[in-house]
């Protein structure tokens, strides 16, 4: 018998996205019925990011749009801003109860006890890594599948509360890994994606030396597994023996997303990173020296306290002389608890802007040269989707959209795509016949 209805919302990562199916699986198990953000629902949860301003705002937006649309649900708040502000959050007028990270997978269960749940629930954040209810259909759609290997991070940079909303770094054990990404493969998921809040240091809590260039390495002997794509991983963490796993493996992407954030020494040593400018630009040249044709993106961070507008044509410097295919930009914001929340030298926000507009344009320009580099080659896509044009669209293992003409039955599908035109926002294709297979590595 249902237990009623339940929908959600969700900000922020992928591991967000990972988490909220957890969450629907709790619900379901429990006898709920999982409906769309914007239908009438019993129950609507909404998994928070705390990641900028921005994503707060956008957390309380979705709590109140929740409550417009269902004037009688419980409106419920989890995630990382709710661990980190359940103050705040619980003020909102259209929130009823606010849940931590802690007991996020416990939802079911507390809103059953409604009447004795008090409407802010906080406990301690888990030391090991905890697992949750099975994560069946996973959020990357039909063709990818995320694997959340890692939770947490011991770092302690300035500007972040992630760890604060996280805790500890925590690794998840092997037999887990392989349970789930053996049933990811037996759904027909072709990619798995692994996540974590700090990647790179998988395994220093757990027993045996384990290491993420190992839990790859396992992965891609696994006989059925399509590919393997790594999602943001620190640049301090970026090992030579992943470097070499990631540019060498058949199976495995050529693709690095890292957190780079500013190319000023001064600015990184207050940002509290544990790398200069130079360590990076060494890291991402050995990378595009192993593997040209790579996918290099990046997190850059603009308007941190103090960035001078010399420390800022550093950044901008390093970019433009560095092999990067792509970059996300973010405008500092402070966060609660963290210590640059309390340094002076404030950016005024023009010159934020001005600087995140340059920077965006500058990834643009990357972009489009790294794409148009392609043109004549030979890419190996995995399709996820087609129009009613009849185009399938995919990506390549270095993270090139591509789309092409060609039959539906190659969705969820490998297949090789001669690049023949690239413009500003697509890059076109055609089939390559079997006979004439010449694949890059990508």
């Amino acid at each position: 018998m249902s237990r009623g209805t339940v929908s959600f919302g969700t900000v922020g990562c992928r591991l967000n996205q990972y988490e909220t199916d957890q969450i629907k699986r709790a619900f379901v198990e429990k006898g709920y019925r999982i409906v769309p953000f914007d239908a009438p629902a019993d129950v609507c949860v909404i998994n928070t990011c705390t990641v900028t301003g921005r994503s707060d705002y956008r957390s309380r937006q979705l709590a109140r749009r929740a409550r417009r649309r269902n004037a009688g649900a419980t409106v419920v708040v989890t995630g990382c801003y709710a661990q980190n502000q359940p103050e705040a959050c619980g003020s909102i007028p259209a929130v009823d109860v606010v849940v931590g990270n802690a007991r996020k997978l416990d939802l079911p269960d507390l809103l059953t006890r409604r009447n004795g749940c008090p409407r802010i629930v906080m406990d301690p954040l888990p030391r090991v890594f905890a697992e949750g209810p099975e994560v069946r259909g996973h959020p990357g759609g039909r063709t990818r599948a995320f694997l959340k290997i890692q939770d947490g991070c011991d770092q302690v940079c300035a500007y972040c509360a992630v760890r604060v909303a996280r805790g500890r770094a925590r690794s998840r054990p092997w037999v887990f890994i392989e349970r789930e990404a053996q049933r990811a493969i037996e759904t027909g998921y072709r990619e798995i994606v692994l996540t974590g809040i700090n990647l790179g240091s998988y395994g220093r809590d757990l027993p045996g030396g384990v290491s993420l260039a190992a839990v790859i390495e396992r992965l891609a002997s696994m006989p059925d597994i399509g590919r393997i794509r790594l999602s943001s991983v620190e640049p301090q963490e970026i090992t030579d023996e992943l470097v070499d796993i990631v540019t060498s493996h058949p199976k495995v992407c050529r693709h690095f997303h890292i957190p780079f954030q500013s190319g000023s020494d001064g600015v990184l040593r207050r940002m509290n990173r544990t790398y200069d400018a130079g360590q990076f630009e060494a890291l991402v040249s050995r990378i595009a020296k192993l593997a040209p044709g790579s996918g290099l993106g990046a997190d850059v961070m603009v308007g941190f306290p103090a960035e001078s507008e010399a420390d800022f044509r550093k950044t901008e410097e390093l970019i433009r002389r560095l092999p990067m295919t792509y970059l996300h930009v973010f405008s500092y914001s402070p966060r609660v608890g963290t210590a640059a929340a309390n340094f002076g030298g404030a950016v005024p926000g023009e010159s934020k802007k001005a600087r995140s507009l340059a920077l965006r344009s500058l990834g643009q320009e990357k972009s489009l040269a790294f794409r148009t580099r392609s043109v004549g080659s030979s890419l190996r896509v995995l399709f996820e989707t087609a129009d009613q044009t009849g185009q399938l669209s995919g990506l390549s293992g270095n993270y090139i959209r591509v789309a092409v003409p060609g039959p539906e039955h190659l969705l969820n599908s490998f297949a090789d795509v001669e690049v023949t035109d690239v413009t500003a926002t697509a890059v076109k294709g055609k089939l390559v016949a079997s006979e004439k297979k010449e694949a890059m590595a990508s």
